[in-house]
């Protein structure tokens, strides 16, 4: 998925939002064509954490 790989290479990318999980970590939600990522970085292990991928136009 381009996108994915996209947001590993990028992921100090400005999200469209953020909302706190119940463990207070901020998970971002970005569109990109059409799909909407959540996802948190942990910039100490340099890793991006994509939690969910969802259509946009689904509602």
């Amino acid at each position: 998925m381009a996108q994915a790989s996209q947001l590993a290479r990028y992921p100090f990318v400005e999200s469209d939002y953020r909302v706190a999980d119940d463990d207070g970590r901020e998970i971002e939600h970005l569109l990109v064509d059409g799909l909407v990522f959540s996802y948190w970085v942990d910039h100490a292990h340099r890793l991006v954490l994509i939690t969910e991928i969802e259509d946009a136009d689904s509602g």
